[in-house]
């Protein structure tokens, strides 16, 4: 099998910030914790009608918001779910996901990357193959 390409998407340059210790914070509902370093890196992806982000994963957490259009996102068990503008969406872990502009207009997103420091803008993402789903490349 061949890693699925992206296409269609483009990303504006990044804005990168570093948490240099590790971090325990529990507030109400949310949760957050980092055991060393890390870096913010925030990117706004656009994905024009009919993009696809390809399978990959990353090497941290992305917390992603839909500011306009819609996204479509796959899961490594084929399964999908659709993200409309104002809503937000998480990508972590070794499992790969794929994300598709099926609509008709451009999707406009923020993304913040938070992954261990130092990693590389070509390093935000991992590619996958295919696991499997038909028609989704």
């Amino acid at each position: 099998m061949i890693a699925t390409p992206s296409g269609g998407m483009s990303a504006t340059a990044a804005l990168r910030g570093t948490l240099g210790e590790s971090i325990h914070v529990n507030i109400g509902d949310v949760k957050f914790q980092t055991k060393a370093p890390v870096d913010f890196v925030t990117r706004t992806i656009t994905f024009a009608v009919g993009s696809t982000s390809g399978w990959h994963s990353h090497p941290g957490i992305v917390l992603v918001t839909v500011e306009s259009g819609s996204l479509v996102r796959y899961g490594a068990d084929c399964s999908s779910e659709p993200i409309p503008a104002g809503k937000a969406f998480v990508e972590s872990g070794d499992d790969p996901g794929l994300v598709r502009n099926e609509g008709s207009v451009d999707a406009v997103t923020t993304a913040t990357f938070m992954v261990p420091a130092g990693t590389t803008l070509l390093n935000l993402r991992i590619d996958h193959d295919n696991p499997g789903c038909p028609g989704l490349n």
